[in-house]
């Protein structure tokens, strides 16, 4: 008697829901997705609605804090815009996945909706009125000699101050820039100029003599002592805490053609416990 075989078909094991009874292949939770979705919701600690502010003038949305960008409508920049607040646009439907229990994964779609809220930018509102301006600074030099307000011009060039400006009105002695609320005043030296320190800021600069020539003014001043060729900076701070002035002018000064002259050697230099720094490049 030959033998043959029979071939068993294998049925997946099912279980009935614990919370509507109907059958359903076994899971942690041993429920059903749609009992799932009624009795967990992964979407509860995500906002439902947003606002967005949008510039009706310009056409461009509210990046906050204080940026505005152009968005086209249904473009990526405008969901990203969307997606980062939760919070203005028509709708946005969104599939997220969220871990529930023991492990299991849920997927859920949600719509969320937005708000546009007409605001005007603060460029468009000083297009606007154009004598409206929040504030000012007043720039100020009191000398002849108005260079620094070149290097003054560069620095703003330099960091781009020169945009959020609305106007610039020429004044006595200075410049008014209409954006913002301080009053400035420009130390009132050069370079070239022969200033005359106080004795207390003279100790302070190493022991350097009280007359001295400015080599530069940029951030800082910086001095050189005409007999020694000893250098000193001043920074804005020290010079305003003890303040000098311009003695003489460059062009107060007289032009001289030196004929001959004897250096003075480096180890003839005077010299003393304290001193501040000696320029090499200049001969004394």
């Amino acid at each position: 008697m030959d033998y043959a075989p029979t071939s068993v078909s294998a049925t997946a094991l099912k279980i009935l829901c614990c919370q509507c009874g109907v059958s359903m292949e076994p899971n942690p939770a041993n429920m059903c997705v749609s009992c799932l979705r009624i009795h967990v919701d992964i979407t509860q600690d995500i906002p439902k609605q947003g606002i967005l502010q949008f510039c009706r003038n310009c056409e461009r949305y509210l990046q906050p804090p204080f940026e505005w960008i152009s968005c086209a409508l249904e473009s990526k920049e405008l969901l990203g815009l969307c997606l980062r607040k939760l919070k203005a646009l028509n709708k946005v439907k969104l599939t997220v996945h969220g871990e529930v229990m023991s492990g299991m994964t849920l997927q859920q779609v949600f719509v969320v909706e937005y708000t546009v809220a007409n605001q005007m930018c603060d460029d468009c509102h000083r297009s606007e009125a154009q004598d409206y301006w929040r504030a000012l600074v007043q720039v100020r030099q009191k000398s002849d000699n108005k260079k620094t307000f070149y290097y003054l011009e560069q620095l703003m060039l330099k960091h781009k101050a020169h945009k959020n400006t609305l106007s610039i009105k020429p004044e006595s002695n200075g410049l008014d820039f209409f954006y913002s609320t301080e009053s400035m005043e420009i130390v009132p030296v050069m370079k070239d100029s022969v200033v005359c320190l106080s004795k207390k800021l003279a100790q302070q600069l190493g022991g350097i003599s009280p007359l001295c020539i400015v080599n530069r003014v940029t951030n800082s001043i910086r001095l050189i002592d005409p007999s020694t060729a000893q250098l000193a900076e001043v920074s804005s701070s020290v010079y305003w805490r003890d303040s000098f002035q311009s003695v003489f002018k460059s062009k107060q000064l007289t032009e001289y053609t030196v004929m001959d002259i004897e250096p003075i050697m480096e180890k003839d230099r005077v010299q003393f416990p304290g001193q501040g720094q000696l320029s090499y490049k200049v001969s004394v």
